[in-house]
């Protein structure tokens, strides 16, 4: 993932608490007018949510280049938008827009995903009615 910063001074973000990636520093610090280029596992793992960085990408002090690529499925991502930001997102959808989505609302792909399937829909059974006899 490449992100560059539009503003005339030093930016940092502290990494996320609870950090999954180990060995990462504690600041991400982004000299002015920079673009910076991170493995996408340190990215998603100990940056993306950090907090101010949503902001940021919100107001254009920080510009996506390239975004990382998460290893979740659409269906992941859309399970963690719906937890963390109650929006619900169509899976049909590209998994870049949906995850460019999840960037732009706060949310931690880092976190545990819980997919909750959609339980197959069982058709009732039909029962005839008694045939009437005409006098």
């Amino acid at each position: 993932m490449k992100i560059k910063s539009t503003v005339g001074h030093n930016v940092s973000f502290h990494k996320v608490p609870n950090c999954p990636v180990n060995g990462v520093p504690d600041y991400l610090t982004i000299p002015a007018g920079a673009t910076l280029e991170l493995e996408d596992d340190i990215w998603l793992g100990a940056y993306s949510s950090a907090a101010g960085i949503a902001g940021s990408l919100a107001t254009g002090a920080l510009v996506m280049v390239v975004d990382a690529v998460s290893p979740l499925s659409v269906a992941e991502i859309a399970a963690l938008i719906k937890d963390q930001a109650g929006v619900e997102v169509d899976t049909s959808k590209e998994k870049s827009e949906v995850q460019s989505l999840a960037t732009k609302l706060g949310v931690d792909l880092s976190a545990p995903v819980v997919v909750v399937e959609d339980e197959p829909e069982v058709e009732a059974p039909v029962v005839e009615a008694p045939e009437k006899k005409f006098k």
